[in-house]
């Protein structure tokens, strides 16, 4: 290969540097796409910040206020099922207040042992029977024990609700140790009447029999009929009754009284 010694040199730095600039200017225009590169790096940049920086350290935050929303739901369920159970509540209450002004009629109020005595003097003139004695024996508290309520029963102490009548019958006594020196509650006072009296015994059996037709709740604790021979009379008996009537306290000292000796027990209701 033969060189040319007379080229001439400034020429051929002029061609090399020409042609690096055109091969400069076609990287240019092959190119395109490196702003939106860079663009794009940047966003992902931005975006790696913002999940490290921010986003993740506020997750649990965010937990949090996520699991109080999911909440709300739960408690508006509460709190209508509180307000079912609140309506129902009134609802035994209105009953149970009924039930127990039906069951205060039952039992003798202030001066309701006159009443009796007048109602029995009644009926002995009525049905022709002499009294011979009538008179208090015994004016005794009855202690609670416990004073709670099935709300799904649908008996009550031993009585039986149905329509506008009552039936009641005290429950029997539950006796147990206590400590005689401490006033305990009081559920009632059961008074105990003795009552003797003559006469022909179907007029007794009239006269026993309208007895139990009073308003008031009226117990035979004991029946004596004693068969008394006359020759003027026959049929003539001599009966020796004990009753038994009930009554709420008069006033609040009746209400917590020191349990006697001869006290009639705790009742269970």
């Amino acid at each position: 290969m033969a060189i040319d010694m007379n080229a001439d040199i400034g020429k051929i730095f002029k061609g090399l540097f020409s042609k690096n600039t055109a091969k400069t200017q076609a990287d240019v225009k092959v190119n395109p796409y490196k702003n939106i590169m860079i663009g794009g790096a940047s966003v992902v940049g931005v975006v790696l910040l913002y999940l490290i920086f921010i986003f993740l350290p506020k997750q649990d935050e965010l937990a949090t206020k996520f699991g109080q929303v999911n909440q709300i739901s739960q408690l508006n369920a509460e709190i209508v099922s509180l307000g079912q159970e609140v309506l129902l509540a009134k609802d035994l209450l209105v009953k149970r207040k009924s039930t127990f002004e039906q069951m205060s009629k039952l039992f003798l109020a202030q001066g309701g042992l006159d009443k009796l005595y007048r109602y029995i003097s009644h009926l002995a003139l009525t049905h022709k029977i002499m009294i011979s004695k009538l008179k208090q024996i015994s004016d005794k508290p009855v202690f609670q024990l416990v004073s709670v309520v099935d709300p799904n029963e649908t008996l009550i102490d031993g009585g039986e609700i149905g329509g506008d009548e009552v039936s009641f019958e005290p429950p029997p006594p539950v006796m147990e140790e206590n400590d005689s020196s401490t006033p305990k509650a009081v559920a009632f006072y059961r008074l105990m009447v003795q009552l003797d009296v003559s006469g022909n015994f179907l007029s007794w059996s009239k006269f026993r029999r309208d007895l139990a037709k009073m308003d008031k709740i009226i117990v035979i604790e004991s029946e004596h009929i004693k068969l008394v021979k006359s020759e003027k009379e026959q049929g003539r008996v001599a009966v020796n009754l004990v009753l038994a009537a009930y009554r709420w306290p008069a006033n609040d000292n009746e209400k917590y009284v020191k349990e006697e000796n001869d006290s009639e027990g705790l009742y269970e209701y």
